[in-house]
């Protein structure tokens, strides 16, 4: 039986250790303040809103419905080691220009055609949505650069290539979709920054993501 007050407080212990307000969570997932407010008081989260809040904290959604953290074994950012408030601070200075109310999806760049923040569930679950029907996004995994904390869950866990593709960015945390004139300007300026490379192109498909060939996981 589902204990909504554990689970309340759980919510909001990972959004206080995230140091985010309850505004900030409402924005990021496209709900009102009070929506965030009345699950940190008792009331679930609809079935629909829950893998997406669950990545934005940072856990998973069994965990939320458990109202706890599982055991040591489980997985984190935090436990991992790996520091993303670069990420969202970086997401902040860009929403300045964005002409889109949708969080996630950051239009209107310029020569950028779209610029996508990849979490759950993996890159084809979230490419797919701002490709248009008729293209496909063709994704050459040897391209990717894995992290070492995806090649330690790959082995931990057993998991299959796809699983992982399903389930994780695999290390590609940020998509950039743009026209082919100006990719390798953009790039440029990018790695100034951070590390920036191609995985792929836009070409005629019904398929909207494709991939081809297979990760090259770190060992």
């Amino acid at each position: 039986m589902l204990d909504n007050k554990k689970i309340a407080d759980f919510i909001t212990s990972k959004r206080k250790r995230l140091g985010m307000t309850q505004a900030e969570i409402a924005a990021r997932l496209n709900v009102s303040f009070q929506a965030v407010s009345k699950w940190e008081n008792g009331t679930l989260p609809n079935v629909e809103i829950l893998v997406e809040l669950a990545g934005l904290l940072h856990t998973s959604v069994d965990e939320i419905l458990q109202g706890r953290e599982k055991n040591s074994e489980s997985f984190s950012y935090s436990k991992a080691g790996v520091d993303i408030s670069y990420t969202d601070a970086m997401k902040r200075e860009m929403a300045v220009y964005l002409t889109t109310e949708n969080p996630r999806v950051l239009n209107g760049l310029g020569p950028f055609a779209s610029l996508y923040d990849i979490g759950f569930p993996g890159i084809e679950g979230n490419l797919c949505r701002i490709i248009p029907d008729g293209l496909c996004a063709e994704i050459d995994l040897r391209q990717l650069k894995t992290l070492p904390i995806f090649t330690y869950i790959k082995n931990a866990g057993n998991i299959e290539e796809q699983e992982m593709l399903s389930t994780f960015n695999c290390g590609a945390g940020l998509l950039l979709v743009v026209d082919q004139e100006h990719a390798r300007e953009i790039a440029e300026q990018m790695k100034q920054y951070h590390d920036c490379y191609e995985i792929g192109e836009i070409r005629k498909g019904e398929k909207k993501v494709a991939f081809r060939n297979h990760i090259s996981f770190e060992t």
